[in-house]
């Protein structure tokens, strides 16, 4: 009765046989296709909506961003308008003096373009807070 359960004892394997070993090779190469697998779904995916976002913006995304970049940058370009329109003011004043009170209205609108979008570049920043 001795022999049968020193039999017994050996016919058990432990996790260092060398059976295990190619069993766990096998079951770690099919881990490593199913996370290639996944790995190519997820790259399709985002592929996917890249080409739906591209195609969604349209021309004028192009140049100014998607939704939530776009009126930033917009606001920008109206600052560097404004302040366009005001040197280009101060400098036609000093070339022509005759036309002072015009000049300086058009100065004006420049100083109220540049002040209306950074109020709205910090207006935004602060309402997402």
């Amino acid at each position: 009765m001795d022999l049968d359960r020193e039999q017994a004892k050996k016919a058990i394997r432990g996790p260092g046989d060398e059976e295990d070993a190619e069993y766990n090779l096998k079951l770690d190469e099919g881990e490593k296709k199913r996370y290639q697998i996944d790995l190519e779904i997820l790259k399709e995916q985002n592929t996917h909506r890249e080409i739906a976002k591209s195609q969604a913006i349209g021309l004028m995304g192009v140049v100014f961003g998607d939704k939530d970049h776009a009126p930033l940058w917009i606001a920008i370009m109206a600052i560097f308008i404004g302040a366009f329109i005001w040197i280009s003011t101060l400098y036609i004043e000093k070339v022509d003096h005759s036309m002072n009170a015009t000049m300086a209205e058009h100065a004006s609108k420049g100083w109220t373009l540049i002040f209306t979008a950074l109020g709205y570049v910090f207006g935004q920043r602060v309402a997402k807070k």
